[in-house]
């Protein structure tokens, strides 16, 4: 994705999305997060496990990770 924001082409030429990462390792509890999230037009991201929230987080540079403990 060559950087931290990149530009959604569904929206106006310039404008950046940060993405979401919903670590969670339940599936109801990511689905109904990710929705939720996605309903408000946010870019969103899972990740089911920690060692998968690390990676992604590593990889896509999120600008938000939303996680239980």
């Amino acid at each position: 994705m060559g950087g931290k924001n990149w530009v959604d082409p569904t929206r106006e030429p310039g404008i950046t999305r940060e993405i979401v990462l919903v670590v969670e390792d339940s599936p109801t509890q990511a689905a109904q997060t990710r929705a939720l999230l996605m309903a408000h037009g946010v870019r969103v991201m899972t990740a089911f496990d920690g060692q998968d929230g690390v990676e992604k987080a590593e990889t896509f540079l999120p600008g938000l990770i939303i996680l239980d403990w």
